[in-house]
This record gives C-alpha cells, sequence and structure tokens, in this order.
C-alpha cells in the first residue's frame, strides 16, 4: 500500500483516508480474502465437474550487490536457493499458491 494523499491531489475520499490512516488487522483481511477465494473456487469446480489445479510459484527479487557493498541495501534479504541460477541467490522470496478451476483463479 502506499500513502494516497501523497500520490494524488485528487480524490481524497474516505475509503482513501481509511487506507492510509485506518486502523484494521492485515491477517484478518488476508484470512477472510483466501476463504472466500476458495470457496468460490471450490464453488466452480462443483458446478462444472471440472478438476482444481493448484500452481505453486516462488521467485526470488534478487540484489544485484550484496549488502555490505550496496548503497541503498535491500532490508530482510537472504541468501535463497534459485533453481534456474542453480546456486544462492541473495535477495527476497516471494511465494504464491494460485487456485484455479475452469475459467476462475
Amino acid at each position: 500500500m502506499v500513502n494516497f494523499a501523497l500520490c494524488s491531489n485528487h480524490h481524497h475520499t474516505t475509503i482513501g483516508h481509511f487506507l492510509n490512516y485506518g486502523k484494521w488487522k492485515d491477517e484478518v483481511i488476508q484470512d477472510s480474502l483466501k476463504q472466500m477465494v476458495i470457496r468460490v473456487i471450490y464453488q466452480e469446480a462443483k458446478r462444472s465437474g471440472q478438476s482444481i489445479f493448484c500452481i505453486v510459484d516462488n521467485t526470488i527479487a534478487s540484489g544485484t550487490k550484496s549488502s555490505s557493498q550496496a548503497l541503498h541495501p535491500i532490508e530482510n534479504a537472504y541468501f535463497h536457493q534459485s533453481h534456474l541460477k542453480k546456486k544462492q541467490d541473495y535477495g527476497h522470496q516471494a511465494i504464491a499458491v494460485l487456485l484455479s478451476c475452469k475459467r476462475k483463479s
């Protein structure tokens, strides 16, 4: 998320204010969204009789220099095993799981 008030001089709405200054628990929103998506995918599988596909993606956003040499080091980066480079790679690793059934994903 970004501070919407800094990015735009227009449309300072109640929602923008809430996103910038409201108090919420990220975990609760994430869990609710996951449950909703899973429910939609399973309903589509039941309705269509099609299989559910689970795709796991792990991506590494590599740093170009080690943190001791970087002008602006990457915070909280670590060494991860890169399957593409076939060696350890320094950076952030993001893991995503995608469920898909028919045209819903």
